[in-house]
């Protein structure tokens, strides 16, 4: 147990006080940097997900025009891309490595 006298309380209470407040400010910049890191994340993954079905990744191609944005088993039942509203010539199953 501690003693402290009245000044020394003082003293220790404004330490501790200041102490919980670079916590609570350190842990609230962190929570901040992770939510951004959730959000990064999402925007990644909605990148690479199909359009379509929004659970399967994009692994198909519109020809002519060349956009991604459906996966092989959604793509073939369009006949015009959601992008440009080409009509689709064929689509194409890619692969990434």
């Amino acid at each position: 147990m501690l003693f402290f006298d009245s000044e020394n309380k003082i003293k220790f209470i404004e330490e501790n006080n200041q102490s919980e407040d670079k916590a609570y400010k350190i842990a609230k910049v962190l929570s901040q940097q992770v939510d951004e890191l959730k959000h990064r994340l999402k925007c990644e993954q909605d990148r690479y997900t199909c359009a379509g079905c929004q659970e399967k990744e994009i692994n198909a191609v519109f020809l002519n025009c060349g956009h991604r944005c459906m996966c092989y088993n959604c793509a073939v039942r369009n006949s015009k891309c959601p992008i440009c509203n080409q009509e689709v010539a064929r689509v194409v199953k890619v692969f990434t490595i």
